[in-house]
Order: C-alpha cells, then structure tokens, then sequence
C-alpha cells in the first residue's frame, strides 16, 4: 500500500524557495524590518527606513511642500507625517553643509 501524503508538492517548494527576510540590527539596538513603518520613536530607526524607500519618500515630501499634509496622514498615520517632517529637515541641513544648497 503506498502511502498518501497531505502536504500539497507545490506548497513544500514555495516555502522552500522563499527568501527569508530577516529584520536589520541597527546601531541604536533596535531591530527593524525594511517592509514595515518603524513603531518606535528612534530617529536612526527612521532614517534608515526613509532612506531605504526613496521614492516613496520623496513623493510624500512633495506632498508635505504642497501643503497636502491631511493626505499623507490619512494614508501613513500622524507619527509617519511627524517623522517624515523630521527627515526633510535633517535632509535639507545636510544639504546646506554639504554645500549642494544654497543658504
């Protein structure tokens, strides 16, 4: 008698193939997964996530210089908005000492 096996092939080759995406350790001590928003107030945590998602970051820093700050909020939530905000500034004062703007 052969025996019948529950587990679907195609299911044990998917998990078998998936790329397991662990979380970054970062040099202030948190752990952070690039895919979700940063729940924590840490601002290196933020960075890093900002940094790592530069279009979107950039599209919703447009969005904050054209005053659409409720849209932002609605989609991300007030702490992203506040961080966001946080980011563009250290951004721009970088820029400033780096000398790729104008004071």
């Amino acid at each position: 008698m052969t025996q019948v096996s529950n587990e679907d092939p195609l299911k044990t080759h998917r998990i078998k193939l998936r790329s397991a995406i662990k979380p970054l350790k970062l040099t202030c001590g948190h752990s952070l997964d690039i895919r979700m928003i940063p729940n924590t107030n840490c601002p290196d945590c933020w960075k890093v996530f900002f940094l790592s998602h530069k279009e979107m970051t950039q599209t919703n820093i447009k969005l904050l210089q054209e005053s659409h700050d409720a849209e932002v909020s609605a989609v991300h939530g007030s702490k992203y908005v506040k961080q966001l905000k946080r980011f563009a500034v250290f951004v721009y004062e970088l820029s400033v000492k780096e000398g790729l703007i104008a004071n």
